[in-house]
Protein backbone atom coordinates (compact mmCIF):
# COMPACT_ATOMS: atom_id res chain seq x y z
CA UNK A 1 0.00 0.00 0.00
CA UNK A 2 1.14 3.54 -0.69
CA UNK A 3 1.21 5.56 2.51
CA UNK A 4 0.03 9.17 1.94
CA UNK A 5 2.76 11.77 1.97
CA UNK A 6 1.31 13.64 4.95
CA UNK A 7 1.83 10.55 7.13
CA UNK A 8 5.02 9.30 5.47
CA UNK A 9 6.77 12.66 5.78
CA UNK A 10 5.47 13.51 9.24
CA UNK A 11 8.77 12.73 10.95
CA UNK A 12 11.31 13.60 8.26
CA UNK A 13 12.32 17.01 9.56
CA UNK A 14 11.20 20.53 8.76
CA UNK A 15 10.12 19.80 5.19
CA UNK A 16 8.02 16.86 6.31
CA UNK A 17 6.37 18.96 9.01
CA UNK A 18 5.52 21.67 6.45
CA UNK A 19 4.05 19.11 4.03
CA UNK A 20 2.06 17.55 6.85
CA UNK A 21 0.70 20.93 8.00
CA UNK A 22 -0.25 21.97 4.45
CA UNK A 23 -2.06 18.66 4.00
CA UNK A 24 -4.11 19.35 7.12
CA UNK A 25 -5.38 22.64 5.65
CA UNK A 26 -7.95 20.66 3.67
CA UNK A 27 -9.92 20.07 6.87
CA UNK A 28 -10.63 23.70 7.88
CA UNK A 29 -11.52 24.42 4.25
CA UNK A 30 -14.24 21.75 4.36
CA UNK A 31 -15.32 22.75 7.88
CA UNK A 32 -15.88 26.31 6.66
CA UNK A 33 -17.10 25.62 3.13
CA UNK A 34 -19.68 22.88 3.66
CA UNK A 35 -21.97 24.83 6.06
CA UNK A 36 -21.83 27.83 3.70
CA UNK A 37 -23.87 25.75 1.21
CA UNK A 38 -26.91 25.89 3.50
CA UNK A 39 -29.84 27.49 1.68
CA UNK A 40 -30.92 29.45 4.76
CA UNK A 41 -28.39 31.79 6.33
CA UNK A 42 -27.06 30.23 9.50
CA UNK A 43 -26.70 32.46 12.53
CA UNK A 44 -23.38 32.79 14.28
CA UNK A 45 -24.69 31.02 17.38
CA UNK A 46 -25.99 28.13 15.25
CA UNK A 47 -22.62 27.70 13.55
CA UNK A 48 -20.78 27.80 16.88
CA UNK A 49 -23.18 25.30 18.47
CA UNK A 50 -22.90 22.95 15.49
CA UNK A 51 -19.10 23.24 15.49
CA UNK A 52 -18.95 22.48 19.20
CA UNK A 53 -21.18 19.43 18.75
CA UNK A 54 -18.85 18.16 16.00
CA UNK A 55 -15.82 18.85 18.20
CA UNK A 56 -17.39 17.01 21.14
CA UNK A 57 -18.34 13.91 19.19
CA UNK A 58 -15.15 13.97 17.11
CA UNK A 59 -12.88 14.30 20.14
CA UNK A 60 -14.79 11.57 21.96
CA UNK A 61 -14.41 9.29 18.93
CA UNK A 62 -10.72 10.12 18.70
CA UNK A 63 -10.26 9.21 22.37
CA UNK A 64 -11.92 5.83 21.84
CA UNK A 65 -9.89 5.20 18.65
CA UNK A 66 -6.69 6.10 20.48
CA UNK A 67 -7.24 3.87 23.51
CA UNK A 68 -8.77 0.90 21.71
CA UNK A 69 -6.58 0.74 18.60
CA UNK A 70 -3.78 3.16 17.87
CA UNK A 71 -2.03 3.47 21.23
CA UNK A 72 -1.99 -0.30 21.94
CA UNK A 73 -0.63 -0.96 18.43
CA UNK A 74 2.01 1.72 18.85
CA UNK A 75 3.08 0.31 22.20
CA UNK A 76 3.28 -3.21 20.81
CA UNK A 77 5.42 -2.09 17.85
CA UNK A 78 7.69 0.11 19.96
CA UNK A 79 6.66 3.32 18.17
CA UNK A 80 7.29 6.63 19.87
CA UNK A 81 4.43 8.63 21.32
CA UNK A 82 5.12 11.38 18.79
CA UNK A 83 4.68 9.00 15.87
CA UNK A 84 1.43 7.59 17.28
CA UNK A 85 0.06 11.11 17.66
CA UNK A 86 1.06 12.07 14.11
CA UNK A 87 -0.63 9.07 12.50
CA UNK A 88 -3.75 9.61 14.64
CA UNK A 89 -4.36 13.21 13.51
CA UNK A 90 -5.73 12.48 10.03
CA UNK A 91 -8.25 9.79 11.14
CA UNK A 92 -9.47 12.07 13.93
CA UNK A 93 -9.98 14.96 11.48
CA UNK A 94 -11.68 12.65 8.98
CA UNK A 95 -14.12 11.64 11.71
CA UNK A 96 -15.15 15.30 12.11
CA UNK A 97 -15.81 15.47 8.34
CA UNK A 98 -18.09 12.44 8.59
CA UNK A 99 -20.01 14.09 11.42
CA UNK A 100 -20.19 17.38 9.52
CA UNK A 101 -21.64 15.70 6.44
CA UNK A 102 -24.17 13.73 8.53
CA UNK A 103 -25.31 16.93 10.22
CA UNK A 104 -25.64 18.77 6.90
CA UNK A 105 -27.87 16.00 5.50
CA UNK A 106 -30.69 17.43 7.62
CA UNK A 107 -30.28 20.97 6.25
CA UNK A 108 -31.45 22.12 2.77
CA UNK A 109 -28.41 23.13 0.70
CA UNK A 110 -28.06 25.15 -2.48
CA UNK A 111 -27.68 22.89 -5.53
CA UNK A 112 -27.19 19.74 -3.42
CA UNK A 113 -29.97 17.27 -2.77
CA UNK A 114 -30.25 15.07 0.29
CA UNK A 115 -29.06 12.06 -1.73
CA UNK A 116 -25.84 13.86 -2.69
CA UNK A 117 -25.28 14.85 0.94
CA UNK A 118 -25.66 11.21 1.98
CA UNK A 119 -23.14 10.15 -0.68
CA UNK A 120 -20.71 12.81 0.56
CA UNK A 121 -21.11 11.40 4.08
CA UNK A 122 -20.27 7.93 2.76
CA UNK A 123 -17.23 9.28 0.88
CA UNK A 124 -15.93 10.92 4.06
CA UNK A 125 -16.55 7.66 5.92
CA UNK A 126 -14.46 5.81 3.32
CA UNK A 127 -11.70 8.39 3.71
CA UNK A 128 -11.85 7.88 7.47
CA UNK A 129 -11.57 4.11 7.01
CA UNK A 130 -8.64 4.51 4.63
CA UNK A 131 -6.74 6.81 6.98
CA UNK A 132 -7.36 4.47 9.91
CA UNK A 133 -5.96 1.64 7.78
CA UNK A 134 -2.93 3.77 6.86
CA UNK A 135 -2.38 4.63 10.52
CA UNK A 136 -2.51 0.96 11.47
CA UNK A 137 -0.11 0.11 8.59
CA UNK A 138 2.30 2.77 9.85
CA UNK A 139 2.35 1.20 13.31
CA UNK A 140 1.91 -2.52 12.53
CA UNK A 141 2.14 -3.37 8.79
CA UNK A 142 0.10 -6.34 7.63
CA UNK A 143 -1.30 -7.58 4.32
CA UNK A 144 -5.00 -7.62 5.35
CA UNK A 145 -4.83 -4.01 6.51
CA UNK A 146 -3.11 -3.03 3.27
CA UNK A 147 -6.00 -4.56 1.34
CA UNK A 148 -8.47 -2.63 3.50
CA UNK A 149 -6.79 0.66 2.63
CA UNK A 150 -6.99 -0.11 -1.09
CA UNK A 151 -10.64 -1.15 -0.70
CA UNK A 152 -11.62 2.12 0.99
CA UNK A 153 -9.72 4.12 -1.62
CA UNK A 154 -11.56 2.38 -4.47
CA UNK A 155 -14.90 3.06 -2.80
CA UNK A 156 -14.07 6.75 -2.56
CA UNK A 157 -13.78 6.91 -6.36
CA UNK A 158 -17.01 4.94 -6.76
CA UNK A 159 -18.85 7.39 -4.51
CA UNK A 160 -17.36 10.39 -6.33
CA UNK A 161 -18.66 8.96 -9.62
CA UNK A 162 -22.10 8.44 -8.06
CA UNK A 163 -22.15 12.01 -6.78
CA UNK A 164 -21.38 13.35 -10.25
CA UNK A 165 -24.11 11.14 -11.72
CA UNK A 166 -26.73 12.28 -9.17
CA UNK A 167 -25.77 15.93 -9.64
CA UNK A 168 -26.13 15.56 -13.40
CA UNK A 169 -29.59 14.00 -13.15
CA UNK A 170 -30.65 16.56 -10.58
CA UNK A 171 -29.61 19.39 -12.90
CA UNK A 172 -31.52 17.84 -15.80
CA UNK A 173 -34.66 17.39 -13.72
CA UNK A 174 -34.36 20.88 -12.33
CA UNK A 175 -35.69 19.63 -9.02
CA UNK A 176 -34.49 20.99 -5.73
CA UNK A 177 -34.80 19.30 -2.40
CA UNK A 178 -36.97 21.39 -0.12
CA UNK A 179 -36.67 19.37 3.06
CA UNK A 180 -36.51 21.46 6.21
CA UNK A 181 -34.12 20.73 9.03
CA UNK A 182 -31.76 22.08 11.66
CA UNK A 183 -28.08 21.67 12.43
CA UNK A 184 -28.34 19.34 15.40
CA UNK A 185 -27.13 15.88 16.44
CA UNK A 186 -29.81 15.44 19.11
CA UNK A 187 -28.66 12.96 21.76
CA UNK A 188 -25.43 11.93 19.97
CA UNK A 189 -23.05 14.38 21.77
CA UNK A 190 -24.31 13.20 25.18
CA UNK A 191 -23.81 9.54 24.26
CA UNK A 192 -20.35 10.31 22.85
CA UNK A 193 -19.32 12.06 26.09
CA UNK A 194 -20.34 9.05 28.19
CA UNK A 195 -18.54 6.62 25.87
CA UNK A 196 -15.39 8.78 25.79
CA UNK A 197 -15.21 8.86 29.58
CA UNK A 198 -16.14 5.26 30.30
CA UNK A 199 -14.63 3.10 27.52
CA UNK A 200 -11.01 4.38 27.68
CA UNK A 201 -11.08 4.22 31.47
CA UNK A 202 -12.22 0.58 31.41
CA UNK A 203 -9.77 -0.44 28.68
CA UNK A 204 -6.82 1.37 30.31
CA UNK A 205 -7.61 0.25 33.85
CA UNK A 206 -4.37 -0.90 35.42
CA UNK A 207 -2.21 0.75 32.71
CA UNK A 208 -0.86 3.84 34.45
CA UNK A 209 0.66 5.34 31.27
CA UNK A 210 -2.62 5.05 29.35
CA UNK A 211 -4.60 6.49 32.25
CA UNK A 212 -2.22 9.45 32.44
CA UNK A 213 -3.04 10.17 28.77
CA UNK A 214 -6.75 9.80 29.46
CA UNK A 215 -6.73 12.54 32.10
CA UNK A 216 -5.70 15.51 29.84
CA UNK A 217 -7.88 14.21 27.01
CA UNK A 218 -10.84 14.05 29.40
CA UNK A 219 -9.98 17.53 30.66
CA UNK A 220 -10.16 18.93 27.13
CA UNK A 221 -13.48 17.14 26.62
CA UNK A 222 -14.81 18.76 29.80
CA UNK A 223 -13.73 22.19 28.50
CA UNK A 224 -15.66 21.54 25.27
CA UNK A 225 -18.72 20.50 27.28
CA UNK A 226 -18.57 23.67 29.41
CA UNK A 227 -18.21 25.89 26.35
CA UNK A 228 -21.14 24.10 24.69
CA UNK A 229 -23.27 24.59 27.80
CA UNK A 230 -22.40 28.29 27.86
CA UNK A 231 -23.38 28.67 24.20
CA UNK A 232 -26.61 26.76 24.84
CA UNK A 233 -27.44 29.01 27.80
CA UNK A 234 -26.86 32.10 25.68
CA UNK A 235 -28.93 30.63 22.85
CA UNK A 236 -31.79 29.81 25.23
CA UNK A 237 -31.66 33.32 26.71
CA UNK A 238 -31.92 34.74 23.21
CA UNK A 239 -34.90 32.51 22.45
CA UNK A 240 -36.62 33.58 25.68
CA UNK A 241 -35.99 37.26 24.92
CA UNK A 242 -37.19 36.79 21.34
CA UNK A 243 -40.32 35.02 22.55
CA UNK A 244 -41.05 37.82 25.02
CA UNK A 245 -40.54 40.43 22.30
CA UNK A 246 -42.85 38.53 19.95
CA UNK A 247 -45.52 38.26 22.63
CA UNK A 248 -45.23 41.97 23.41
CA UNK A 249 -45.47 42.82 19.72
CA UNK A 250 -48.51 40.56 19.31
CA UNK A 251 -50.14 42.18 22.36
CA UNK A 252 -49.41 45.65 20.95
CA UNK A 253 -50.86 44.72 17.55
CA UNK A 254 -53.96 43.31 19.23
CA UNK A 255 -54.53 46.52 21.18
CA UNK A 256 -53.76 48.90 18.34
CA UNK A 257 -55.44 47.12 15.44
CA UNK A 258 -58.69 46.66 17.33
CA UNK A 259 -58.81 50.23 18.68
CA UNK A 260 -61.63 52.48 17.51
CA UNK A 261 -59.35 55.55 17.59
CA UNK A 262 -56.74 56.16 14.93
CA UNK A 263 -53.18 55.34 16.01
CA UNK A 264 -50.35 56.50 13.76
CA UNK A 265 -46.60 55.86 13.70
CA UNK A 266 -44.45 58.56 12.11
CA UNK A 267 -40.78 59.01 11.28
CA UNK A 268 -38.51 61.88 12.35
CA UNK A 269 -39.90 64.03 9.52
CA UNK A 270 -43.46 63.53 10.80
CA UNK A 271 -44.44 61.42 7.80
CA UNK A 272 -46.87 58.60 8.34
CA UNK A 273 -45.36 55.15 8.38
CA UNK A 274 -48.28 53.17 9.83
CA UNK A 275 -51.97 53.74 10.48
CA UNK A 276 -54.37 51.43 12.26
CA UNK A 277 -57.29 49.91 10.28
CA UNK A 278 -59.68 52.32 12.03
CA UNK A 279 -58.31 55.08 9.74
CA UNK A 280 -60.63 53.78 7.00
CA UNK A 281 -63.71 54.53 9.12
CA UNK A 282 -62.48 57.78 10.70
CA UNK A 283 -60.63 59.39 7.77
CA UNK A 284 -62.42 57.71 4.89
CA UNK A 285 -59.19 56.44 3.29
CA UNK A 286 -57.25 53.22 3.34
CA UNK A 287 -54.17 53.28 5.63
CA UNK A 288 -51.92 52.23 2.71
CA UNK A 289 -53.02 55.29 0.70
CA UNK A 290 -51.89 57.64 3.47
CA UNK A 291 -48.45 56.07 4.00
CA UNK A 292 -45.74 58.70 3.51
CA UNK A 293 -48.09 61.67 3.85
CA UNK A 294 -47.25 64.45 6.32
CA UNK A 295 -49.03 63.72 9.58
CA UNK A 296 -50.22 67.36 9.94
CA UNK A 297 -52.29 66.96 6.75
CA UNK A 298 -54.47 64.49 8.62
CA UNK A 299 -55.26 66.97 11.39
CA UNK A 300 -58.21 69.32 11.52
CA UNK A 301 -57.16 72.91 10.64
CA UNK A 302 -58.09 74.03 14.16
CA UNK A 303 -55.69 71.43 15.60
CA UNK A 304 -52.82 71.99 13.13
CA UNK A 305 -50.95 74.52 15.27
CA UNK A 306 -51.12 72.38 18.41
CA UNK A 307 -50.17 69.32 16.35
CA UNK A 308 -47.06 71.03 14.96
CA UNK A 309 -45.98 72.05 18.46
CA UNK A 310 -46.50 68.56 19.85
CA UNK A 311 -44.51 66.92 17.03
CA UNK A 312 -41.70 69.44 17.42
CA UNK A 313 -41.56 68.71 21.15
CA UNK A 314 -41.42 64.99 20.57
CA UNK A 315 -38.71 65.35 17.89
CA UNK A 316 -36.64 67.49 20.29
CA UNK A 317 -36.65 64.72 22.90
Amino acid sequence: VVVPSDVRNASTGTLGAVVFAVGLLRYPLVWWGFPSLARAKLSRVTRISFGLDISLVGWAGAMVLWHLLLYPLGQASGASLEKIVMVAISPACDLTLVLLAIGMVRVPMRGISRHVALLVSFAFACAFGQNVSVAVMSLAPSAPVANLSALFQSWIWVVVALILLVLGRQREAGAEDTNEGTLSFGWLPYAAIVVAFVVPAIVSWGDLAALEQHIPASGFLIVLVLVRLAVTARQNAGLVASGAANRAAAHFRGLVQNASDVVALTDADSRVRYLTPSATKVLGQEPEALAGAPFTELLHPDDATAGHAMLAEVAAT
